[in-house]
């Protein structure tokens, strides 16, 4: 076992992605993670949805890297055998509604006066305070609150709608997963335990916040120009599907108009912005443009080729391009892992870091309860 969180003992008792994924991050970076589950059916992403082997997708990608014990915390014997592990258990992740651990006896001061040295990291919806605090909430919901469904906005199809991914959720799990690893510095140079909480509705925000309030950061600021990256991301269709590409140094504009046969438009006045720039990343109505024959978007539309003719197009120089991927969109990085089920084998991404040969790097995945 190799990793910077070699030794660190975590008891994870959540469920479906929040905790379980923040877990796992602290598995993959050398973590011995311990997941408590109730007896029988266990948590509820083991129920058949994509499911080979006992194993579903949704499980298995939020659960590698963990041991396994079943435990039914209904029970005093279940509390007990609890309070005995966290004796020695450096992390302990939960995700039920607040008052909910409290009732169990698994309270952050109960299990800290147990084990002073412990991080206790509770997640949930809307934190411990406030109207909201003991609803029950998910993903979008949470989407809904915090400005990443007001914004899913096509041009061409200008109606709100969801991030089609739990961008709440895994936003929450790598906060979680930092917070934790935080606080476990903070520990080694003599903090002591820790408290941790994590509200999804804060963590969302949180993530959406750097370029989704582009437009609001600044107080009185009606009259500032300039736009939201959430108006200029688009598609654009070509005579056999979707192509993206996008633009954000005068280098590349002048990149793309060559790729559109255009290079007279590199001097083009109409072009011109305020200041003399031409980083204009809405292509479809430039600055000064007047006439529709001036317009970029439109021109690839109307042009009579293919996506991987435009994208051969690209030149040193010019906008990053690539086609909309419609099936496993990951598979151009994807790999396969050891079989975690007998009845084959399963995909997972390929490292998201790269590092010494004790850094941070995920371990096959362990064969789960």
């Amino acid at each position: 076992m190799t990793g910077p969180l070699e030794g660190i003992k975590v008891i994870d008792v959540s469920a479906v992605v929040s905790g379980p994924l923040a877990a796992m991050i602290l598995g993959d970076q050398g973590a011995d993670v311990l997941k408590v589950e109730p007896p029988k059916i266990g948590e509820v992403v083991r129920l058949p949805n994509f499911e080979r082997g006992g194993l579903t997708s949704l499980f298995i990608n939020c659960n590698r890297n963990k041991r396994g014990v079943t435990l039914d915390l209904s029970k005093p014997e279940g509390i007990d055998i609890m309070h005995r592990l966290i004796e020695e258990t450096d992390v302990f992740i939960q995700n039920w509604r607040p008052g909910a651990a409290e009732r169990m006896g698994l309270g952050a001061e109960t299990l800290r006066r147990i084990n002073p040295n412990l991080i206790y990291c509770s997640i949930s919806g809307f934190g411990a305070t406030g109207p909201y605090s003991d609803q029950r909430v998910y993903d979008p919901i949470i989407q809904g609150l915090t400005g990443h469904a007001g914004i899913q906005m096509s041009p061409d199809f200008p109606i709100p709608d969801l991030v089609r991914n739990i961008v709440a959720d895994k936003s929450t799990s790598y906060t979680a997963a930092q917070a934790i690893t935080a606080a476990l510095f903070a520990r080694d140079r003599g903090a002591g335990g820790q408290l941790i909480e994590v509200p999804m509705i804060d963590a969302s925000l949180a993530f959406f916040w750097p370029d989704g309030m582009i437009k609001h950061t600044l107080e009185d600021s009606a009259d500032l120009l300039g736009k939201s990256l959430y108006e200029t991301y688009r598609l654009w269709h070509t005579q056999d599907g979707q192509i993206i590409y996008f633009v954000a140094s005068q280098v590349e504009h002048e990149g793309l108009f060559r790729a559109l046969d255009h290079p007279e438009w590199i001097d083009d006045p109409r072009r011109v912005a305020r200041g003399g720039s031409r980083m204009l990343p809405d292509l479809d109505a430039p600055a000064g443009a007047t006439t529709r024959r001036c317009r970029p978007g439109r021109h690839l539309r109307s042009r009579h080729r293919r996506q991987h003719q435009w994208r051969e197009r690209r030149r040193p120089g010019g906008p990053p391009a690539h086609l909309l991927l419609r099936s496993e969109p990951a598979g151009l990085r994807g790999l396969r892992s050891s079989p975690p089920a007998r009845d084959g084998p399963a995909r997972r991404g390929r490292r998201p870091l790269h590092a010494p040969s004790r850094g941070v790097r995920p371990r096959d995945p362990l064969d789960h309860p």
